[in-house]
């Protein structure tokens, strides 16, 4: 019978551990590659070398430059959204600092938190929604998800980004502005992010297409707190869209400006939100059923193993019992049951039942030993006896037949009997 040791680890769990090294290793590796080689000679290469090191999720990071560069959010915005939106939807506040070397300007780049997990969940949520607004119009689709993203965020200038938005619920402009545009872009509305000054600050809101014609839409200012929803800012012409200014040329648009406001029309607030399920509930529900679902397969597994390790110990135990049965075996062929070899425990789990409890079988030997010892004393004393028994009554044989024999012979002369003369 042949044992098997410990088995090897399963192929599954070695492609996830390899899976996992591969990440490690990437990510290691890409962080140690430079954004860009060399000396940058103008601005246009800077603010590319920014949006690859964004597309990285490299949250810090330096460049060198001949000048002091000129880094533009919106360049940098657009063109990392052109290419991964997910990680532009946590693009929502960068700073850099410039040293001179001499010979060029070292460019330190730092970036706010961008996290590819948190993408991972955006692109998840925003595609979520999406799917739910299919089969409206491109108007209510832009107003579906215009109120969703209010009733369900509140303004929060401490935080950014759509995941804080779409999952905390508190968010300042880019939050609002970079989820509505994500949402947009899933649902086939065309759609911008416009970076420029609100109210004299830094500001970020949208525009979307709507029937053929461009309009501006602020989801932050139309927030007005708790459930209410606004729409002094929604769907605005240029002539109605004050406070706002950009630098944004918008060459690449694709069809005219609006020229009039577009008027606010189809089902209220809460009825839009009543399409949307409570997605951080699910989620929680979901998260809890694989916690619970790990546990108990944990539990499974740990049964399992048990359960082997235990039929392999008794298989051991059975092969040991079985080697200890074939030795004794063999050993009893080889010898003459008679002779005095062994001990008297030694004969008892000889002759005995080896596969039995050997203790009982050593106190059964030795009170069958016990018996036969006595047996022997007791018949040694019954020969004895036999012998004493024979040997006096041969002797009163032979007295007796002495006897016989005296009276039988004539008087010897020296006998006192004598004849009369």
């Amino acid at each position: 019978m042949k044992l098997t040791g410990r088995k090897k680890k399963s192929k599954s769990r070695l492609v996830i551990e390899i899976i996992v090294l591969v990440i490690i290793a990437y990510n290691i590796i890409l962080r140690a590659i430079p954004v860009s080689f060399g000396v940058i000679s103008n601005d246009d290469d800077a603010n590319d070398a920014v949006v690859r090191g964004a597309l990285r999720y490299s949250n810090s990071f330096s460049i060198k430059t001949e000048n002091d560069p000129y880094l533009d959010y919106q360049w940098i915005l657009d063109g990392i959204m052109e290419k991964n939106m997910y990680a532009g939807g946590e693009f929502y506040a960068f700073s850099y600092t410039t040293r001179d070397k001499g010979d060029y300007c070292n460019v330190k780049i730092n970036i706010r938190r961008m996290s590819r997990v948190k993408s991972m969940l955006v692109n998840l949520r925003t595609t979520l929604i999406a799917n739910k607004i299919k089969g409206l119009s491109d108007y209510e689709k832009v107003k579906a998800v215009h109120d969703y993203i209010i009733l369900h965020n509140e303004y929060d200038i401490a935080a950014g980004g759509s995941f804080n938005a779409l999952y905390i619920g508190g968010s300042s402009c880019n939050g609002y502005a970079l989820s509505f545009y994500m949402i947009m872009k899933k649902a086939g509305v065309p759609v911008t992010c416009e970076y420029g000054y609100g109210n004299g600050g830094e500001h970020l809101w949208n525009r979307v297409k709507v029937d053929g014609y461009w309009y501006n839409i602020d989801l932050t200012w139309d927030d007005h707190g708790g459930n209410r929803v606004g729409y002094e800012y929604f769907l605005k012409s240029d002539a109605d869209f004050g406070d706002h200014e950009t630098e944004n040329t918008r060459e690449n648009q694709d069809g005219p400006d609006a020229t009039e406001s577009h008027p606010v029309t189809g089902k209220s607030a809460e009825e839009y939100a009543d399409m949307f399920p409570n997605y951080n509930l699910i989620m929680i529900v979901i998260i809890v059923v694989i916690i619970a679902g790990s546990f108990a397969l944990y539990l499974w597994l740990l049964d399992r193993k048990m359960k082997r390790e235990k039929i392999e110990k008794q298989k051991i135990e059975e092969y040991e019992e079985q080697l200890r049965r074939e030795n004794m075996q063999e050993r009893l062929k080889n010898m003459s049951i008679g002779e005095d070899v062994f001990s008297s425990g030694e004969k008892a789990n000889l002759y005995g039942d080896i596969s039995g409890d050997y203790e009982n079988l050593s106190k059964v030997s030795g009170a069958d030993e016990d018996n036969a010892h006595n047996k022997t004393v007791d018949d040694g004393q019954k020969n004895t006896m036999g012998d004493a028994s024979s040997e006096d009554a041969q002797s009163n044989t032979r007295s007796s037949e002495a006897d016989l024999g005296n009276k039988n012979e004539p008087p010897s002369t020296g006998s006192k009997f004598r004849l009369k003369d």
